[in-house]
């Protein structure tokens, strides 16, 4: 009786502690040169406004180069890091994905990548898609400190070449193709699940609905499951084919622009922001795309704030020559309305066009119908406008 009582003791811990470790998980890792006492900030990551995320947490270190945490988490969730030392010379950022009862391992020393275990960090293609997303940042960080350095020493030669490979950089899809493949054919995988929303910008309703119904039962019912879920219920209100949610926004010139402005014509609402690699290399082809259209086509251009606004945020790259002139100044010159999400009105009345990612370009018929929604793909918005107009 009495080893009867004891395993049902040992029974009723266990199941106990499992269920806790449910409603958790464990950070922990290294950090060169964490000092007791040093604040790391716990970002949630939330694609869309309508998640449900965990809360933040403020995290204070308690001994020096290593620490290790037990947080609270409601469902999966990603994940962003960012540990700053008291003095500010040293600034680090991780994002990861984890799952309650997960045990997640980061390092990071100076002067070489960051590293990630535990979780599904375990699996290759997941631990070969985090090596390549740390690779990235990592060479981000460098050029920029540099471009400063050169800035500040008012080098402008060498500014200029190390801006030109920032923009390269900016370029190199790598990590992002490996991204899009796990998104795309993974379906088993809840951190799959959270990649193919991530990339919500580059698939139609109809497409989405597919790879939902592709989906493991046990991967449906999972958050991020249920949050596709949600969001093909809202893709479907913009798809192609869908009446156009009607808007009525400010420009930049406080004119009031509706959507029943542009019923004699074709209207290509086109979101964008002057530094996004995806955004330099479409533009020239959406100057080209209105000016053979211009008599039947009109563009609303939609960007987050106003020109002096991104001089002041990223004055140490628009300080070098030519960088202005080049980048900043062709967008915000156009013949076309202007509007800014900034404004919390403008926000509010485009946000059932699920703009999420730059750029995003959506092509409405003068009778008020979507044709088109994608991303880069100018060679899909050339094909339906020769069919529509020539």
């Amino acid at each position: 009786m009495r080893n009867y009582f004891l395993l049902l003791t040992v029974v009723l811990l266990s199941l106990s502690t499992f269920a806790q470790n449910k409603k958790s998980f464990l950070l922990k890792g290294e950090i060169e040169k964490l000092q007791k006492g040093d604040t790391l900030l716990l970002y949630p990551i939330a694609i869309f406004k309508f998640e449900k995320e965990n809360e933040r947490q403020t995290l204070i270190s308690t001994q020096e180069n290593t620490f290790s945490f037990t947080i609270p988490t409601k469902h999966s969730q990603y994940y962003e890091l960012i540990y700053s030392s008291k003095n500010n010379n040293e600034n680090y950022r991780f994002s990861f994905f984890v799952k309650p009862g997960d045990t997640i391992s980061l390092t990071k020393k100076k002067d070489s990548l960051s590293s990630i275990k535990g979780g599904v960090y375990n699996l290759p293609i997941y631990a070969r898609f985090a090596k390549l997303s740390f690779l990235r940042k990592h060479k981000d960080e460098v050029i920029s400190k540099k471009i400063e350095e050169a800035t500040k020493n008012n080098d402008k030669e060498t500014a200029k070449q190390l801006y030109e490979e920032y923009i390269k950089l900016q370029n190199d899809l790598t990590h992002y193709n490996l991204r899009d493949s796990i998104a795309k054919n993974v379906k088993d995988n809840e951190f799959a699940v959270f990649m193919y929303l991530s990339i919500s910008h580059s698939w139609n309703y109809q497409q989405g609905k597919t790879h939902y119904q592709q989906l493991h039962s046990k991967i449906k019912s999972s958050y991020y499951g249920k949050i596709l879920a949600q969001t093909l219920k809202k893709e479907q209100k913009v798809s192609a084919g869908a009446q156009a949610p009607k808007f009525t926004l400010t420009s930049s010139t406080g004119k009031k622009v509706s959507l029943s402005d542009y019923k004699r014509k074709y209207l290509l609402m086109y979101y964008w922001t002057p530094l996004c690699g995806a955004c330099i290399s479409t533009r020239p082809e959406i100057d080209s795309i209105y000016e053979k259209y211009a008599k039947q086509l009109d563009v609303l251009s939609i960007t987050t704030s106003p020109k002096e606004t991104h001089l002041e945020q990223q004055a140490h790259l628009f300080k070098t020559e030519g960088m202005k002139e080049k980048y900043l100044d062709p967008p915000f010159n156009k013949p076309w309305n202007l509007v800014f999400t900034s404004d919390e009105k403008n926000a509010k009345a485009l946000e059932v066009y699920r703009l999420q990612m730059f750029p995003t370009l959506t092509l409405i018929s003068p009778e008020g119908k979507i044709l088109f929604r994608t991303y880069t793909d100018t060679q899909g918005l050339k094909a339906i406008l020769n069919k529509h107009l020539m």
